[in-house]
């Protein structure tokens, strides 16, 4: 989000520049001469600048002497307050600033002159907002300068045009802010589209679905953090799958182990009911020891079962325990010695105590 307001601010630096810019040219267009004082003063003033400065005088006298309205089209109606044409007044001065054209001026417009042919004498002539006279240097010696006022229309009332300005630049920096948020909002849109689509597939059972991180700002980190949750997932339910296939493969052994002993405890209760009047006490009781490890051995099974059910738990712990693998496999020789006393079975072991884990 730093970059999405770095980037507002900088489209809001934009429009409001556009909108200084906008605002200048408005406002030199309402109160700068040069956009609309051309045409025939213009003329005027470059046919000055060719004659010679004995010329000059004689066609200011002849313009006066014309009267208004004849080189002027624009030229308002009298009474209507504005200018007239070829009345605007027309100012000559020489090198030192001597009033050449007309004869009589006002003292305050003659200083007014004067300031700018001073102005242009040292090189630091520049257009300042009010000015009501334009001058410039004519050619040829010696230096000649005519200034002439400019026709400026009344300008509007100035909290009028203040607050149109300002309506302006208020505008532009809320189309800024609106831009910026629309590319907030159109970035964060493409991100939850495609995380929508992302979770979708995982619904599905694509659990190789992951979304696509193009930068790693903030959105972006939380984009890498919801990768590595669906990557726990992934690895969490291939273990439960392992363990599943375990547990089946489990159950088959123990239901074919179960077997065995239901067998073993059938054939000795068979066998003790068919032939106990004919057994020895010593062999009956044999048989009944050797029912009673059976049994036991059943109950071991069932224990499995049951262990089998607690060994999905989470908080599951293993149990370590330690049995004597000859006990195993002498109780395994004596039950099948007696399923079938046909064979002789001879168990020997000369190695050391074995030990397994698992």
């Amino acid at each position: 989000f730093i970059r999405f307001a770095l980037l507002g601010i900088f489209v809001s630096g934009l429009f409001l520049a556009l909108s200084i810019l906008t605002t200048n040219w408005m406002r030199n267009l309402i109160f700068d001469e040069p956009f609309r004082d051309r045409g025939p003063f213009r003329a005027f003033e470059l046919l000055l600048d060719k004659i010679s400065p004995e010329q000059r005088l004689e066609a200011l006298r002849g313009l006066r002497a014309e009267g208004p309205g004849r080189n002027d089209r624009r030229a308002p109606p009298p009474g209507s307050g504005a200018m007239q044409g070829p009345t605007v007044e027309m100012v000559l001065l020489d090198s030192e600033g001597v009033l050449i054209f007309p004869e009589e001026l006002d003292p305050e417009k003659l200083s007014q002159v004067s300031t700018l042919v001073d102005r242009l004498k040292s090189g630091t002539d520049r257009r300042v907002l009010g000015e009501t006279y334009a001058a410039r240097r004519l050619s040829g010696e010696p230096a000649q300068y005519f200034a002439r006022a400019l026709r400026l229309r009344p300008p509007p009332p100035p909290f009028g045009t203040i607050l149109f300005l300002s309506s302006i630049q208020l505008a532009s920096i809320i189309a800024a802010v609106l831009v910026t948020l629309a590319v907030v909002l159109f970035s964060l849109r493409a991100r939850a589209r495609q995380a929508d689509a992302v979770m979708k597939e995982l619904s599905a059972g694509n659990l190789k679905a992951r979304l696509q991180i193009t930068k790693m700002d903030e959105v972006g980190q939380t984009m890498f953090s919801f990768n590595k949750m669906a990557d726990e997932i992934e690895h969490l339910i291939e273990h439960l799958r392992k363990t599943e296939n375990a547990r089946k493969d489990l159950l088959r052994e123990l239901a074919h182990d179960l077997r065995t002993p239901v067998a073993s405890l059938k054939s000795l209760i068979e066998t003790v009911s068919m032939r106990a009047d004919q057994l020895p006490k010593e062999k009956l009781r044999d048989l009944l020891e050797l029912a009673m490890k059976e049994a036991e051995y059943f109950e071991g099974l069932v224990d499995d079962l049951l262990f089998l059910g607690r060994v999905g738990e989470p908080k599951y712990k293993t149990k370590v325990e330690n049995f004597d693998l000859a006990d195993l496999v002498s109780l395994e020789v004596d039950s099948a010695s007696t399923r079938y006393p046909e064979i002789e079975v001879t168990l020997q072991s000369s190695a050391d105590v074995l030990e397994y884990d698992g």
